[in-house]
């Protein structure tokens, strides 16, 4: 889990979650979570997401700080990479994604992503 906010708190449960080990906590109950912005949000849509509720969950990744959310289409083999400030990209199987500058050098292939 990502808390987002403070005061109240903000808590989103996320498909992948890529932060510094140190921003790394675990709960009494052993689960664990990160109280401050990640380096990277994956979201990898269902059959049963709707648009609306999933543009909602994206800007609050970005206007909590999220640097990069990536939302990844199963049906389409497509992801769209969204980044503050910036129109969001669109990715096919024939693309490769950078982290930079967040994530110094990690590069993947889109076909990666959605191979079996």
């Amino acid at each position: 889990s990502v808390r987002l906010r403070r005061n109240p708190d903000t808590i989103y449960g996320v498909d992948v979650v890529i932060s510094r080990k140190s921003q790394i906590k675990r709960s009494r109950s052993g689960a664990t979570f990160t109280d401050s912005p990640p380096l990277l949000i994956v979201e990898i849509l269902s059959a049963s997401d709707r648009q609306d509720r999933i543009g909602r969950k994206i800007n609050a990744y970005l206007d909590a700080g999220v640097p990069l959310v990536w939302v990844a289409d199963m049906v389409f083999s497509t992801l769209t990479e969204h980044r503050p400030g910036q129109p969001p990209r669109g990715f096919n199987i024939t693309h490769e994604l950078s982290g930079d500058p967040h994530l110094p050098g990690f590069r993947m292939k889109v076909a990666d992503i959605f191979a079996e």
